[in-house]
């Protein structure tokens, strides 16, 4: 993961199920994001690739998502993910 991308199972979820929810394809949705073709919509939806931060914002407006509900997304699947790698139960807090 870079500064300028997230890559993130839940975002790509959550933004699947708007999308789908209000009845856009992925190719609708590519050009309201100024990309000419579907499958990089296709590829972050599936998690294969992340999306910039600016394309986030632009999504979130679109899809009345707020912020500071993504942000809390960020946030808990960055504490899994590091709980996992250094090997702390999450339950007791303590590395093994």
């Amino acid at each position: 993961m870079t500064i300028k991308s997230l890559h993130f199972e839940q975002i790509s979820d959550l933004f699947k199920t708007k999308r789908v929810e209000l009845n856009y394809t992925q190719y609708e949705i590519a050009s309201f994001l100024g990309y000419t073709n579907a499958q990089f919509i296709s590829n972050f939806e599936r998690g294969v690739s992340g999306l910039p931060l600016e394309k986030i914002e632009k999504l979130c407006e679109l899809y009345k998502i707020p912020k500071v509900q993504l942000a809390n997304i960020i946030l808990e699947e960055q504490k899994r993910k590091l709980y996992k790698l250094w090997s702390i139960d999450i339950k007791k807090k303590t590395s093994k």
